[in-house]
């Protein structure tokens, strides 16, 4: 295949944008096209556990509490992403392992493997409402949580 550099036997896609841009609409869409010959990863799969203090990067969430800092690639285990994405590939199953997240383009294990990057670019605004919305219909959180974390 042409442009492939990452050395893996099946080619890797990375697909990364902002909260609520649609990247996983995308990385979804395609793995559905192509069911058989497409795999996805999903970097929000691999987040260390919540609970551990002693993974991850914590922050002061909007109510004060001491959190996992979803925003920031230390908490990702990044060694789990790398066995994922090694094993998909290596597999033979697959044409195109698809790893999407938030950290899609800056982890260095999956930015080492990846063929071709994408970058999904939605606006501001646009994000911050599909958010809100998620956040309500999922989680039944109260939306001025978001509106203060993105402050």
């Amino acid at each position: 295949m042409t442009g492939v550099t990452s050395g893996l036997a099946t080619p890797v896609l990375a697909v990364a944008g902002g909260t609520a841009s649609g990247k996983s609409t995308l990385a979804v869409a395609l793995a559905q096209h192509h069911p058989d010959s497409v795999v996805l990863i999903h970097l929000d799969d691999f987040y260390v556990p919540a609970q551990d203090p002693l993974r991850g990067v914590r922050t002061l969430s909007a109510t004060g509490a001491e959190t996992l800092d979803w925003n920031h690639p230390g908490s990702i285990d990044e060694d789990a992403v790398t066995a994922a994405i090694d094993s998909a590939a290596g597999s033979g199953r697959y044409r195109l392992v698809v790893v999407e997240g938030l950290f899609a383009l800056t982890l260095p294990a999956v930015a080492a493997r990846a063929a071709w990057r994408v970058y999904v670019d939605t606006p501001d605004d646009i994000r911050l409402a599909r958010k809100i919305l998620r956040k309500i219909e999922v989680q039944r959180q109260d939306p001025r949580v978001s509106l203060l974390n993105y402050l």
